[in-house]
């Protein structure tokens, strides 16, 4: 697997991580005047898995 690809996956993996403690710690987040909804973190958790899995998927294709 090249360097960046590697990053970019355990970097995905480390946002994936962040949003479920701040579900599971149930964290306000507020960006300005704003309040980030909790199902922002739900659909993050989602997107960064999807994304990382199909990293690895490639590269496991990719080297079969």
């Amino acid at each position: 697997m090249k360097t960046g690809t590697f990053v970019a996956m355990i970097f995905l993996i480390l946002v994936t991580i962040t949003h479920i403690l701040r579900i599971f710690m149930q964290v306000k987040v507020t960006v300005g005047a704003y309040d980030v909804p909790m199902w922002m973190s739900y659909a993050a958790v989602i997107l960064t898995i999807v994304l990382a899995a199909s990293i690895w998927n490639e590269h496991r294709n990719n080297h079969s």
